[in-house]
């Protein structure tokens, strides 16, 4: 418990600090997907209640050419992948 004392008011200020779009959208996806998991029941402290509709709402920009993932490296497809695990 003293580490999530500790741990709730960093994460709260990264999701302040960063947009769910933009250059620190990665940031926060991060952030607002582990404290959604690790602490679901208090969402509403970090703004991150309805997590999936949210990012699924927001606006999706391409990335820059030199930043383009390979299928491999595709953290989406990755978590789609394992979605199938979870079943097994």
């Amino acid at each position: 418990m003293a580490l999530r004392a500790t741990v709730r008011p960093l994460a709260k200020d990264l999701l302040n600090a960063s947009e769910v779009t933009g250059p620190t959208a990665g940031l926060w996806i991060a952030v607002a997907t582990q404290a959604d998991y690790y602490d679901h029941l208090t969402c509403s402290y970090y703004d991150v209640c309805h997590l999936t509709g949210r990012l699924t709402r927001a606006p999706c920009r391409s990335p820059a050419p030199a930043m383009r993932t390979t299928p491999s490296l595709d953290a989406a497809s990755r978590v789609r992948g394992s979605a199938g695990l979870r079943a097994l």
